[in-house]
């Protein structure tokens, strides 16, 4: 374990993570790289891999054989976009074990020292699917926190249905929202309010003083000011257009899009298919208790058009943003001059 703490570089001070999970086009990434503009905090890209890392390698109490995990990021393609070279191993280093907690740790300090940030003290970890898996995360990392960020549905749906992944109709996004924000809630109910946080992204994007203030002080932070204008975070580049606003000031104007964006029968399906989990997150309701659901006719025509997209379009469309190079991103600068990537 000696030879390869050494190789990838362990930090010479302790670090603790803080995982950021919500729904899909919840605003995730931007929270993180609000949090990440914080001298004491790195914001790593999105860590998919761990789910497989888990799954492939685990052993016995979270822990993965270093062999199997090394095999694995070398091959995956999102890894990639960490920068961060993994060590060659001796046959009996690769028998080792190491927890998931502790490997995390690893390649976050070694990410930190690649964007000059080897002080930090605090890792950020913005997956959405980390919603999904927070006992999970709460066993393997002990000493992390978790932020559940939450969004209006109707806005969720607005931003995620033109996208190549994801559901592409009122309904389908309505259903995949109320069961990403149940697990969110059913987490914070699970581990307590000291352990998980919940944010709205309406709240960033209106107040996000008054909302990063109390969030760093649910996270132990310490709040900077240029948490709000200052963005020092490299976005991954097969992702870029999508997260293309995540360089500017926060826009009140973001909160209320999906108004001019849905039409009011896009509106009436989802609410229609969500009940009033809007009004139990304090979201007005456009159509309340009368909202129909889709007519036989409605839902044929709209799970025929949801099918031809999947096949025809939305395949190619990922094939081709994902073909991009990993070293094909553009560039966001912040206000201290350090550069990132978008």
């Amino acid at each position: 374990m000696t030879q390869w703490s050494d190789e990838l570089g362990a930090p010479d001070h302790e670090t603790r993570p803080i995982f950021v999970g919500g729904c899909s086009r919840s605003g995730t990434t931007l929270l993180a790289a609000m949090l990440g503009s914080s001298p004491d905090v790195v914001t790593v890209p999105e860590a998919e891999f761990k789910w497989d890392v888990l799954k492939d390698g685990t052993t016995f109490d979270g822990r993965v054989q270093l062999g199997s995990m090394v095999d694995f990021l070398s091959q995956d393609p999102k890894f990639a976009y960490w920068g961060v070279p993994l060590p060659s191993l001796m046959p009996a280093e690769r028998r080792q074990l190491i927890s998931l907690g502790s490997l995390l740790s690893l390649l976050a300090a070694a990410y930190a020292r690649s964007v000059d940030k080897p002080a930090a003290t605090v890792w950020v970890d913005h997956t959405p699917a980390n919603i999904r898996h927070i006992c999970t995360l709460a066993d393997v990392c002990p000493d992390a926190r978790f932020v559940h960020i939450v969004r209006d549905g109707r806005a969720v749906a607005a931003s995620v249905m033109p996208l190549d992944f994801g559901p592409n109709t009122p309904a389908e996004a309505a259903d995949y929202w109320s069961s990403q924000v149940a697990m969110g809630l059913a987490a914070a109910d699970r581990l307590g309010d000291d352990r998980v946080a919940t944010v709205r992204f309406e709240d960033l994007l209106q107040r996000p003083r008054e909302a990063l203030t109390a969030l760093c002080g649910r996270l132990d932070l310490t709040f900077h000011e240029n948490m709000i204008h200052q963005r020092d975070y490299r976005v991954q580049s097969y992702t870029a257009k999508q997260h293309a606003l995540v360089s500017q000031p926060p826009d009140p104007r973001r909160a209320v899009a999906w108004r001019t964006a849905l039409s009011s029968r896009q509106v009436e399906i989802f609410e229609a298919r969500t009940g009033e989990l809007l009004r139990y997150l304090d979201y007005p309701m456009e159509f309340g208790i009368s909202a129909r659901d889709l007519r036989k006719a409605e839902h044929i025509a709209s799970a025929t058009r949801s099918a031809v997209r999947r096949v025809a379009t939305d395949r190619l469309r990922r094939y081709v943003r994902r073909r991009r190079p990993v070293g094909a991103d553009a560039s966001i600068v912040g206000n201290n001059g350090n550069r990132a990537t978008a």
